[in-house]
């Protein structure tokens, strides 16, 4: 009304529209964009990252669009960051969610390497998140493999029908459905992973005299509890998705969402991801 925010125009699932009207003030908190490939493409100029137009998100589909942003540049609110766009390391291969984890994934990375579709470490598993990333996106199909054995106090038995992953999932129903990949020897693991089995072992016995030493000459990683001996040998594969957009509207420190000429818009606020 005027320059005044004073509702929200929506329309229902059989096409019908509607106004919700606010007597105080509208209050944007619709998330991030990290689930609209084409919106995060298109803010992604820092360089830092290469083309995330195909890559996937932890986000929900349904939701993360860019909706808010959308609506409050609309009413001529200002955006800041939008460049900014954080990845996580840890999506599963059918559909990037944060679901169906290795018990030891949520507690205990101390106990797995990350291994590349060559059997091959390819980073610091212990590093910065978006330093992980950036590998994983250079490594062929941009996925990898979360590798743990039999080993280590984090371990339980894969055969405890009480088995279950971080998120509450038995251990058939992860396996039945590719989630997770097993065998008893390693060279059994290499050979279901399409791997070169000589190749997987270099890397594990590599791993295992840093162990010792603690010195990784390659990567650089510090954190060590536990060498790899027995299996079962368990293979996760994981990739690399849009995580958080760090970007969105811009507000001031009472949430009014602030338009391009520097002045607050009257009767809208906004909080959560769909800010900057």
């Amino acid at each position: 009304d005027g320059d005044r925010v004073t509702g929200v125009v929506c329309v229902d699932r059989n096409g019908n529209e509607f106004t919700l009207s606010a007597k105080d003030g509208v209050i944007l908190a619709t998330g991030g964009f990290g689930a609209n490939s084409q919106m995060v493409q298109r803010y992604n100029t820092t360089g830092k990252w290469p083309d995330l137009s195909q890559t996937g998100t932890t986000n929900r589909f349904s939701c993360s669009q860019g909706d808010g942003i959308i609506m409050a540049t609309n009413a001529g609110a200002g955006l800041r960051d939008m460049e900014q766009i954080q990845l996580l390391f840890l999506g599963n291969t059918k559909d990037g969610q944060l679901t169906k984890w290795p018990p030891r994934a949520a507690r205990e990375l101390d106990q797995m390497i990350f291994v590349n579709k060559e059997g091959k470490r390819f980073v610091n598993e212990g590093g910065r998140r978006d330093e992980i990333c950036l590998a994983i996106l250079a490594q062929t199909d941009r996925m990898y493999y979360m590798l743990e054995s039999a080993d280590g106090t984090g371990y339980k038995d894969i055969h405890d029908p009480n088995w279950r992953s971080a998120d509450g999932f038995t251990f058939d129903y992860l396996t039945d459905n590719g989630y997770m990949i097993w065998d008893d020897t390693l060279a059994g693991l290499a050979g279901k992973l399409g791997m070169d089995a000589a190749t997987l072992q270099a890397t594990v016995d590599t791993f295992n005299a840093d162990v010792v030493t603690g010195v990784d000459k390659e990567f650089g990683r510090t954190i060590y509890s536990v060498q790899f001996t027995k299996g079962p040998w368990v293979a996760t594969p994981r990739q690399a998705c849009i995580h958080h957009t760090m970007g969105g509207v811009t507000i001031d420190t009472n949430c009014r969402v602030i338009g391009t000429n520097g002045k607050a818009i009257p009767g809208l606020y906004a909080a959560g991801e769909v800010v900057g």
